[in-house]
């Protein structure tokens, strides 16, 4: 078993640096996203969302979970990987065959011809992602977050430099289509460039069935998935049109996104490490509990920021024709830090070989939206899909807790507490800006905005600190720690040492 030093730094470093590759990542999201909004239409944004819901119902309706498989399987996986890769590369080009010929029946249906000829381009899509490097899972399962942050690093940089300057030139949808192709293709080469292994095109039933044992579960799981997440915008798609999923999707991007890929950073890290932890239910139970607490003191101040200032950064940033997305927006901010929480509890349930359990309590939201969303919808437009997904998490994530506490025997009142905290702070702290602005008047100009930003997060960790200076929390010294690792490898390098090694080890 890997020491426990070892692994706390692992993890530690690991999340740094999957933490810094998320703050690049949605950074230049961001920017893309501002410039993108300037130079495209809403409708152009609406017809890649219909193309993405093709794209993901067929990926998602053939997903083996071989992967995660690979990732939760003890010991050396050496002798399954050209199965699996066998396996991604017949069904990358299966799925590239049926998205093409599905094409004129996907425009037909969301009655958007150009959404037909899109698709067919984006049909190479899911080619190339099944060529990939199968040996690339090897990253994650050693904890190996460096060429795993090499790796994802290449997708978004690439995209980011290819998409402004197309989009500039072409002027539409295509510039979005195009880069993504690209992004994906050198996606592509990265893998083999990264890792010596390479693939075979030898098959063993045998191998592959113990790997499709376990992930049959992750195939029920992303088909649910499927359902919560594309779901709703197949339903706005069709019900409100293209134009309306433009705003629904820019809406999603910006309040949802910053917060998700947080969590998605601790759910990469966490997942091979309760892997590797599954017989030790001590260190499995501390892990939890700080993991869950670290994600609160992030993800509740970023969706209170989105939330308290959505109105203005639309109505700066992007412009007056986008502020139909602001309601949308300002929903989503608030369901957004319930599920980072709540998704705390998948990696575990995964890594301790329990996802079956996850299946069945996303099929509980997935019902409970499926009750509402037509009828909100219909109410309230927009923001009433966004209810209806807000009250699914609200039913859903804290029993995600309850499940995992009670396997781990994790104290629901300890665990309650790591979240009401920085809550009560997010809260006063908004309640603080708020009483400024009384004075100050609505923001004009966009550096008053980022002024406004830059004095709410100020506020929250002076709060924090002082907070912490009185109660002492390891949850909030744990993300301070894995700040640290940011610092420049010239200032303090013996104090960085030291906040990997130590302080986090009393944490875990």
């Amino acid at each position: 078993m890997t020491e426990p030093g070892n692994l706390t730094a692992k993890i530690v470093k690991g999340s740094a640096l999957l933490l810094g590759l998320k703050i690049v990542a949605r950074g230049l999201g961001l920017v893309s996203t501002l410039f993108l909004a300037k130079l495209l239409a809403p409708a152009d944004f609406g017809i890649l969302g219909i193309c993405f819901l093709a794209i993901s119902l067929l990926e998602t309706f053939s997903e083996t979970g071989l992967q995660s498989a690979l990732i939760q399987r003890k010991g050396d996986i050496d002798g399954y990987l050209d199965s699996a890769w066998v396996a991604s590369v017949l069904r990358g080009f299966g799925l590239g065959l049926l998205l093409y010929l599905s094409a004129p029946l996907v425009a037909a249906f969301f009655e958007t011809p150009r959404a037909g000829e899109v698709l067919r381009a984006l049909a190479l899509s899911p080619v190339l992602a099944g060529l990939s490097n199968m040996a690339v899972v090897v990253f994650m399962k050693e904890l190996n977050f460096k060429k795993l942050f090499l790796y994802e690093v290449t997708g978004n940089l690439s995209y980011f430099l290819l998409a402004l300057p197309l989009a500039f030139w072409l002027k539409d949808v295509w510039a979005l289509a195009y880069a993504i192709l690209a992004s994906k293709a050198l996606t592509c080469l990265a893998s083999y460039l990264l890792h010596p292994y390479r693939p075979g095109f030898r098959f063993d039933i045998r191998k592959a069935a113990e790997l499709f044992q376990f992930g049959r579960w992750l195939f029920w799981t992303n088909i649910v998935l499927y359902f919560i997440n594309q779901g709703q915008n197949a339903f706005v798609g069709k019900v409100l049109g293209a134009t309306a999923l433009g705003f629904y999707a820019i809406a999603y991007k910006i309040s949802y996104l910053p917060v998700t890929e947080i969590t998605s950073v601790f759910s990469k890290i966490m997942f091979p490490t309760y892997s590797k932890l599954q017989d030790d239910k001590v260190r499995s139970r501390d892990i939890y509990c700080k993991t869950l607490h670290v994600l609160a003191w992030v993800s509740i101040p970023i969706s209170g920021i989105i939330f308290f200032f959505s109105h203005d950064f639309i109505r700066l940033f992007l412009g007056p024709k986008w502020l139909p997305a602001v309601a949308v927006i300002q929903v989503y901010a608030f369901s957004g830090f319930l599920v980072s929480i709540g998704a705390s509890a998948g990696p575990f349930l995964h890594g301790t070989g329990k996802p079956r359990i996850v299946t069945k309590i996303l099929m509980l939201r997935l019902t409970v939206t499926g009750l509402f969303i037509y009828p909100f919808t219909v109410q309230w437009g927009m923001p009433g899909t966004a209810l209806s997904i807000l009250l699914s998490t609200l039913v859903v994530e804290p029993l995600e807790v309850y499940v995992v506490a009670r396997f781990t025997g994790n104290s629901l009142l300890e665990l309650a507490k790591g979240v009401a905290v920085p809550f009560g702070i997010t809260a006063v702290v908004l309640g603080m800006t708020r009483f400024v602005q009384t004075f100050t008047g609505e923001i004009e100009g966009r550096w008053v905005f980022l002024g406004f930003v830059v004095l709410v997060v100020v506020l929250y960790l002076g709060v924090c600190f002082i907070y912490d200076r009185f109660f002492k929390l390891p949850a909030l010294r744990m993300f301070m720690t894995i700040a640290s690792c940011f610092l420049p490898a010239g200032f303090g390098a013996s104090r960085t040492e030291q906040a990997v090694t130590q302080p986090v080890e009393r944490c875990l």
